[in-house]
């Protein structure tokens, strides 16, 4: 009786250890992100980055007659826009999509975010969504390329199209992984869920439903490279990255209007 009670209470102080590590690595990596993106913004802008990055936004918004806001740039820095990242490189301005712009309303004629929303929580997805909103002009654009998940479920339908086989054998390679094809539906799917920093991904219709929750109208899907406006028909540039069986397969492009 007394081994018993010992050996709960020393499963119960092993959870508790265990709960309280979690907490604190959890924590820890928190922040030791934000740490390595504060000085990631300091290395690119000097010891006043938000100064600095404000200064860019304005600079750029004075000069030009129709601005462009490119969320979460990267490596693709699109002539003639804004390009901005949470870690940004030279030439870019820094912006958190989870917090308000540094934009005043009605100033943007189009919002462009490549790969981006699927790296934020739900929440934090609105929040980008509300203020692009916010910043664009009535008539304005947004146009957004994130992984489609309905793409994804399909994957585990009982006959294989020759697309899917493709994007199925092109991304898991990219990724070095090699499994049996009666498994590759699987693997591919919890990659998209849990590789690559994403978050939270959408089908078309919740990307509409969250779009016109914060007001957006006239939403419709494109093919890449096709839009109603020129400005907006050469921007997708992930393909370069992970190729057109993929990008072509999964990535799903919205467009919406103020």
């Amino acid at each position: 009786m007394h081994t018993r009670r010992w050996l709960t209470r020393v499963a119960v102080i092993g959870v508790a250890v265990w709960v309280v590590m979690s907490s604190v690595w959890t924590v820890t990596s928190l922040w030791a992100r934000r740490d390595a993106v504060r000085d990631r913004v300091a290395r690119v802008f000097g010891k006043d980055p938000m100064s600095a990055t404000r200064a860019l936004i304005d600079d750029y918004l004075a000069s030009t007659p129709e601005p462009k806001l490119q969320i979460g740039a990267g490596s693709n820095n699109l002539a003639g826009w804004l390009n901005t990242d949470i870690e940004p490189r030279p030439g870019q301005a820094y912006l958190d999509a989870m917090r308000p712009f540094p934009i005043p309303d009605n100033t943007l004629q189009y919002v462009y975010a490549e790969q981006v929303i699927e790296h934020l929580p739900y929440e934090g997805g609105l929040v980008m969504l509300r203020e692009s909103y916010r910043t664009l002009k009535p008539g304005g654009r947004l146009r957004i390329a994130t992984p489609d998940l309905h793409q994804l479920l399909v994957l585990f339908d009982a006959e294989s199209t020759p697309a899917e086989g493709r994007f199925m054998e092109k991304q898991l390679g990219l990724e070095k992984i090699s499994v049996a094809p009666v498994e590759q539906p699987l693997f591919a799917l919890n990659l998209y869920f849990r590789a690559w920093g994403h978050q939270f991904l959408y089908d078309q219709r919740a990307m509409v439903a969250a779009l016109g929750s914060v007001g957006f109208r006239d939403i419709r899907r494109y093919r890449r490279f096709e839009a109603d406006v020129p400005d907006l028909r050469t921007v997708e540039q992930h393909v370069k990255i992970i190729g057109a069986d993929v990008d072509e397969y999964v990535t799903m492009i919205v467009q919406a209007t103020k």
